[in-house]
């Protein structure tokens, strides 16, 4: 047998030592595993709810058939349904009829057809308007007493004709974009009854005696009538 040389018996013995001590440096290391951080959920932030917009507080409404124009004010649910004034019209023969009408201009005096002037006029769709009865000029004692005198019936072209006091109510409280119908037989929430006739006025009667104009020379005449 061949001599093995120093070298070569060292290497054995040290393989022998690898092989067959535990190699502590070699074995795995357990790492815990690490624990899970709670991350909160994000609270959403709330959407503040809109304030509804309370709009305008009437609602005008003419019967053609009665002759007659309403204005409802809001109930507790927020639906036209009070009744606060009615009012002897005159639509006319070319009236249009609709729901869905809104005041979308105002004048204290407009010309008319028929070269006639109208008192507190108020617009709700196209040339239609609410105003007063018609005037030969633009002054208050103007006024054509035989037109006065067709209060109830149809007689305009197709606005709506008022006394000088219900027109100027309607100008004076009714804002822009306040709903307008007309309508021949509306559906009223409520029974509405016929307001008092408008005076029969003598021809020569040139002021509309409901005007409150403190120059009216007229005002008796309703006094007269109650």
């Amino acid at each position: 047998m061949k001599k093995r040389s120093a070298v070569t018996v060292l290497l054995i013995l040290f393989c022998t030592m690898l092989t067959g001590c535990e190699m502590s440096i070699f074995k795995p290391i357990s790492i815990p595993t690490p624990t899970p951080i709670a991350v909160p959920t994000p609270t959403p932030t709330p959407i503040p709810t809109p304030t509804p917009v309370p709009g305008p507080p009437y609602k005008i409404s003419v019967s053609v058939d009665r002759q007659i124009t309403v204005v409802f004010a809001k109930d507790g649910n927020g639906e036209f349904t009070i009744p606060v004034r009615v009012m002897t019209c005159s639509s006319g023969t070319n009236t249009t009829f609709s729901n869905n009408y809104k005041i979308i201009n105002k004048y204290e005096w407009r010309s008319l057809r028929g070269n006639v002037y109208g008192q507190y006029a108020t617009r709700y769709y196209k040339m239609y308007l609410f105003h007063s009865v018609p005037y030969a000029r633009k002054s208050k004692d103007a006024l054509l007493a035989e037109e006065y005198n067709k209060l109830g019936t149809i007689a305009s072209r197709g606005c709506i004709r008022l006394t000088v006091a219900d027109a100027k109510w309607i100008y004076d409280n009714c804002p822009m974009g306040t709903k307008v119908e007309v309508l021949r037989s509306p559906q009223w929430p409520v029974e509405i009854p016929a307001p008092t006739p408008a005076l029969q006025l003598p021809l020569e009667v040139n002021w509309d005696p409901t005007d409150p104009d403190p120059e009216n020379p007229y005002t008796h005449l309703l006094i007269k009538s109650r």
